[in-house]
């Protein structure tokens, strides 16, 4: 996990290519704590990890690297429900901050939690725009048809 975390931030945590390892330790527990993070031991490899906390954990990478932009592709795919909300309220918080968070998805339900734009794209074009202000699955669903 740490150094999956750690991955885009070399330069933040290294000097004259050393890794600074209180510095890195401490960037990487706090990732992990901010992201609600299960996981057995720092050292334990990612693909070891549900799906839920494999989310998380790039979540973690991200605040990390203190990235301006996040694009999410199905965020939520193959995470049980539990682990979803959490995952919901972890891109709402990064927006929050500030931060422009990009989520492709196909679970419409999904687009309408946590989006407040839904663009429809075909062909590699946009082809509608929807403000997600009164928006509701049955008449996106419509609008689609």
């Amino acid at each position: 996990l740490r150094e999956n975390v750690t991955l885009n931030i070399l330069k933040k945590i290294s000097k004259y290519l050393v890794i600074n390892a209180p510095k890195e330790q401490s960037l990487v527990n706090g990732a992990v704590k901010d992201v609600n993070l299960v996981y057995s031991s720092i050292e334990q490899q990612a693909d070891s990890l549900s799906g839920g906390n494999r989310q998380r954990l790039l979540i973690a990478r991200n605040l990390c690297a203190d990235s301006s932009i996040l694009i999410f592709n199905e965020p939520t795919q193959g995470v049980d429900v539990g682990a979803r909300e959490e995952i919901y309220d972890l891109i709402r918080n990064y927006a929050a901050f500030g931060k422009g968070v990009i989520i492709a998805s196909s679970d419409l339900s999904e687009l309408l939690k946590i989006c407040n734009r839904i663009m429809v794209m075909s062909a590699g074009e946009i082809t509608t725009t929807f403000n997600n202000d009164t928006l509701t699955e049955d008449r996106l669903l419509q609008e689609l048809a």
